[in-house]
């Protein structure tokens, strides 16, 4: 009798549903912040490759090896980015941009001798980003759990309905049951006001915000007190149920009786966004990823395919797929990504830098007219490679 009441409980299937999509999103914090929690010093290496078709005329970039080198090393606060264009084994640019000890430089060997300092002093945000990043996506994840539970402790049973109700995915009709939640203007007015309160009277969440902000604790509370929430229009979140068990087959939020977004895993998993852009997975796992997209205003289709090492510990190494059709024309990316974590990592000495300001201005024309050069290979490459 308890399971059966678990699952056919109309406001445990809503508050179920609530966790569950707090739970994803709390995982996707989880994997933007994995970079961010290796204490050793680690590199990121990779390659793009592109070929373009319109009116069946080719451009294959493909004799171009597009790479990039991402090294950090946290002890050292050391941070740069490595672009370098290849034709053939032929090495056309490289442009290093790094930062160590919250100052910036520049290394080109195509472009100019030696290394600039282009440390802006007026920058006090600098590129240090790592550690304010690691502390953001920690803090965003706190804030996320506190939100959840503002948000489950504001729901009203009085708005929550069920219903029986045939359901049509892919032109087949299911008989399901419709568990929904009305945010008709009154209730959207309650709700926000509950959360206001709620928000107030927690510190940490104020603080948390602030500091993500970077704004006064009391303008974030002034803020929030001043905050009127407009929208007028009702807004119903539905979910849809099959069989005795009551499994969740279709997701929607419904506005003015149309569906701005739904997502269905009857059989395939499919994402629709106000009628306008498909997804569909063929395939989510930790080791592969596969979708399908549509954007039907654009009348553009394509798919992207993602294949993953998640041992962060070991060599990870990713590969995604790119592409993209519309009308006549066809664009296909290949980009290679491969995680080494390091003993040590190799930083420029910056001793004889020379800050950019101090350049002359026929070292300007020189740099100018070389980046010129380069950009006429590169062009010439493209017309010689159409076809």
């Amino acid at each position: 009798m308890g399971a059966y009441y678990y699952t056919t409980n109309p406001k445990l299937i809503l508050t179920t549903t609530i966790e569950k999509s707090f739970e994803t999103l709390n995982n996707i914090l989880n994997n933007q912040n994995a970079l961010s929690k290796i204490d050793k010093p680690f590199a990121l290496t990779g390659n793009i490759n592109l070929k373009l078709e319109e009116n069946n005329n080719s451009i294959n970039l493909e004799q171009f090896d597009f790479n990039y080198e991402i090294e950090v090393d946290k002890t050292k606060e050391y941070l740069s980015f490595l672009l370098g264009i290849n034709e053939e084994e032929k090495n056309i640019l490289n442009l290093k941009l790094f930062q160590l000890e919250q100052k910036q430089f520049l290394i080109s060997e195509k472009l100019f001798d030696g290394i600039l300092d282009i440390t802006d002093n007026n920058n006090t945000e600098n590129f240090s980003i790592l550690k304010k990043k690691t502390l953001d996506i920690e803090n965003s994840k706190i804030m996320l759990q506190k939100f959840k539970n503002i948000l489950l402790e504001t729901i009203d049973e009085k708005y929550i309905a069920r219903e029986k109700t045939d359901l049509l995915i892919q032109n087949e009709k299911i008989k399901t049951t419709k568990v929904s939640y009305l945010l008709d203007e009154e209730n959207q007015e309650k709700t926000i006001e509950k959360m206001k309160e709620k928000i107030l009277n927690d510190d940490e969440f104020l603080e948390i915000l602030s500091e993500i902000k970077n704004t006064d604790q009391e303008d974030i509370e002034k803020m929030i007190q001043d905050y009127q929430f407009n929208y007028k229009n009702d807004i119903e979140i539905a979910i849809y149920t099959e069989g005795l068990k009551q499994n969740v087959i279709q997701y929607s939020i419904i506005e003015n009786n149309q569906n701005l977004i739904t997502y269905s895993n009857y059989h395939e998993k499919t994402l629709n966004i106000n009628n306008e852009i498909t997804l569909k997975f063929e395939d989510w796992t930790k080791e592969h990823i596969e979708i399908e997209y549509h954007i039907l205003k654009e009348d553009i289709t394509g798919n992207i395919d993602i294949k993953l090492n998640e041992n962060i510990e070991q060599d990870k190494k990713e590969n995604l797929v790119l592409t993209l059709k519309k009308k006549n024309l066809s664009i296909r990316m290949n980009l290679n990504n491969q995680l080494q974590i390091k003993e040590e990592i190799k930083i420029p000495d910056t001793t004889n830098a020379k800050p950019y300001q101090s350049l002359t201005e026929q070292e300007l024309n020189e740099f100018m007219l070389k980046l010129e050069d380069i950009l006429k290979i590169i062009l010439y490459s493209f017309t010689k490679n159409s076809i």
